[in-house]
């Protein structure tokens, strides 16, 4: 890691696994090398010095453009960010999944599974149907016509 500062970096962007044991650091030795394993492998996709220079360089046009001190423009940026965030989650993640599981909340599994599987059997009871000609059968019959 080098110096405290790649080390904190490294846990702010760790998964949530190496992030619990940095809160509850592993008693045995084992479990610190698994820790500090996958703490190496999360720094990996922590920005370059040079991209952060650049974001931060960014940061401070935007705030000499606007007027404004910089650590309220990016605490504006972050919040923006949480709100869309959080608005993206709602519209593109809960709210279909709470319309997409209310029926089977309502129908209840099994009915729901019948309902939901019949095209399916259908097709599949209608494909081994020896009393129908097949795909291969009808074109080969306009092929002979």
């Amino acid at each position: 890691m080098g110096t405290v500062d790649a080390l904190l970096g490294a846990f702010e962007g760790a998964t949530g696994t190496t992030a619990r044991l940095v809160d509850v650091p592993p008693l045995e030795v084992a479990d610190l090398r698994a820790s500090l394993a996958e703490l190496r492998s999360s720094a990996s996709d922590l920005p370059s010095p040079q991209e952060l220079a650049l974001l931060y360089r960014g940061l401070q046009r935007t705030a000499a453009r606007e007027q404004r001190p910089l650590l309220e423009v990016s605490s504006g940026i972050g919040l923006a960010f949480l709100l869309s965030a959080r608005t993206v989650g709602r519209d593109q993640v809960v709210v279909p999944y709470r319309e997409d599981w209310r029926p089977l909340r309502e129908e209840g599994f099994a009915a729901y599974s019948r309902r939901i599987s019949k095209p399916y059997r259908d097709a599949v009871a209608a494909h081994f149907d020896q009393a129908r000609a097949s795909c291969t059968e009808r074109a080969l019959e306009r092929l002979r016509r």
